[in-house]
Parts: structure tokens; sequence; C-alpha cells
């Protein structure tokens, strides 16, 4: 990997400048009522033009393969820990060997603001330019600035400088990523320290077919509860998704639960759920290689079903974390 020395991708890094009696207040600010109580990390994103992937902890939170326009801003706490965050991104042309199209424009990112408040100070990520990334070159591509932070011995706020690599899947594509070490009081959630999955991208066809064998039978059990009207039933497979949410976004505890068992009740009888069988399960890896997606190969989402009252659908994502042995549904 390399520095990167282009004008138009650079690192947005930290914030309120000023004189040393206001750098003294937002000091305390930000690290007593953000990092140290109710912090709110999301990703201000936008996105057009081109193909991309964006991953927080090697965790896919943004990717599109048609290039066109997305903006909006993501809740990442469930993504984030205390500490050593990475941040990627990938671009890509439209075709092998070509350039990133010249219109493409990306955004992201990493801010934090206090629980309740609107106010978001960024920490660091991406601008893309399609129409500058090749040619202007820096001599420094990124900016470090700590004046309004606390020492490392108490939690300094640390940004690296930014990677660059060509050509990462074929010819064209451009990859960047960056580190950021934040201290905060968020827990440690389950799948930072669960057991390493298989990849996707490198397992056997048969591999593959005995992993997807294994999720459609966790899919198969959710699936028929929920159409039998047994909610109840399944709702102890979703305790560490529904906890671990209620912590991550400051819920009242059994809050997401509730919610959860709500959707279920109230949502799966206006489906007609879609038809599942062996064949229609299927397995995917994050790249973090701490999660799996149980994806169905007719649709998105695990759990897929056409509203009765007329055109439309309704699906349920579930993420997966494996320790000795054993799946566990985790987001």
């Amino acid at each position: 990997m390399k520095k990167l020395q282009t004008l138009a991708i650079f690192i947005i890094t930290l914030l309120l400048h000023g004189c040393d009696n206001a750098s003294a207040i937002s000091q305390e600010k930000f690290n007593m009522s953000i990092l140290n109580q109710k912090p709110v990390f999301t990703i201000d994103f936008h996105g057009a033009g081109t193909r991309y992937q964006l991953y927080l902890n090697g965790v896919l939170v943004e990717g599109n393969s048609s290039g066109v326009q997305t903006t909006y801003e993501i809740p990442v706490n469930h993504w984030m820990r205390s500490g050593k965050n990475t941040l990627d991104l990938t671009v890509y042309p439209n075709d092998e060997g070509e350039d990133i199209s010249f219109k493409s424009d990306i955004k992201a990112l990493l801010q934090v603001r206090n629980y309740g408040e609107r106010e978001n100070f960024t920490l660091g990520g991406f601008v893309f330019d399609g129409a500058k990334y090749k040619n202007a070159i820096l001599d420094k591509a990124y900016q470090r600035d700590i004046e309004d932070f606390t020492t490392v011995e108490t939690g300094e706020i640390i940004i690296s400088e930014m990677t660059e690599e060509h050509d990462i899947h074929f010819e064209g594509t451009r990859a960047y990523s960056l580190t950021l070490e934040i201290p905060s009081n968020l827990p440690l959630w389950a799948f930072f320290n669960s057991d390493e999955i298989p990849d996707l991208d490198t397992m056997s066809d048969e591999s593959y077919e005995a992993i997807s064998a294994e999720m459609y039978v966790i899919l198969r059990n959710i699936q028929d509860h929920l159409e039998q009207g047994k909610v109840d039933e399944i709702m102890p497979l979703f305790a560490e998704r529904n906890r671990e949410t209620d912590l991550a976004f400051y819920k009242e505890e059994g809050q997401t639960e509730r919610e959860l068992h709500s959707d279920f009740t109230n949502d799966i009888p206006t489906l007609d759920m879609i038809t599942l069988d062996s064949n229609s399960a299927g397995y995917e890896s994050e790249r973090n290689l701490m999660l799996a997606s149980n994806l169905r190969n007719d649709r998105d989402n695990a759990i897929s079903g056409n509203l009765k009252s007329g055109p439309g659908n309704l699906s349920f994502p579930i993420m997966f974390r494996q320790q000795d042995g054993k799946w566990i549904i985790t987001r």
C-alpha cells in the first residue's frame, strides 16, 4: 500500500478550531458529553455515478452496483467499538481496465453526536471526485488536529494516514483505507469475539452447499413458526440481537424485542410468504469473517413475503455469528 497522493481523495478529520479558551470548552464538551456518555456514530454518505462498497470494521454498510445516486445518514453504533475502527472504500469503473467515471462523486464521513442532540462532529472519512482522482498530487493527503481532545493517556482520538491500493479486484479499481482510534463507552459487541467463519470467496462448491444447508434449517424453522403464528417460540433466537440493539441505540431494556415481536405478529399475516426450499437459502460472509448473512437466492433477505393487499413485499434480514460451532443471530 502507499500513501494517497491525490487531491480528490482526502481525509476530513477533527474540527473545532479556535482560541485556547474556546478549545478548552469544546474539549470538555466533546469528551464528557459525547464519547464518555451516549455517543451516536453515523456515516454521512453520498454516492453517485459509479459502483462502490463502503465497509466499517469489515461490515458492508453501503454498496451500489448501478451508480444510482444515494444520499442519507447511516447509523453505525452497532458496528463500532471503543478503540481501533477501520473504514474502507472501494470504487469500481464500469468495466475492467476503464477509468472510473469522471461524473462519480462519493462522500463517506464518520461523525459523532451526543444522544438527543443534533450537532455532528466529523471524525474522518473519504471524499472522492471522479473528475480529479488521477491527476493532482499532494505532499500530504490527510490532516490531523487533536487540540480539542485529551492526551493519549486519557483518550486521544488518532486518525491514521490513508492508504490506497490499485486494481484490488480487477484493473481500474481504487481501494482506500483508514484507521480511527476512538475511545468511547460503547460495549464490545459479541461478534467482535466470534469464531472466524468460512470465506465465501474461497470456499469450494461442496462447502458452500453444506453451509447453505445449515442456513436452510435455521431459516426453515423460523419461517414455519412465523407462518403458524408461533412468534413467542422463536423470539429467544433473537435475544442477543435484541439486547445489543437496545444497548447500541440507548433504547429501554426490552424495547427492540417488543418491536420485533410486534413486527412479526402484525406484518407476517399480511404476507403471502415466499415458498422456501433447500435450494433457496444461501450463505454470504462479511469481509471481517465474523458475520454471515442467511440470504435467499430468490430474494435479498432471509424472510420475505408478498403483500396480500396488492403490489409490494416485506422482508427481514438476519445476520449470524458463530461460537463453538453454533450459529447465533446477532444482527
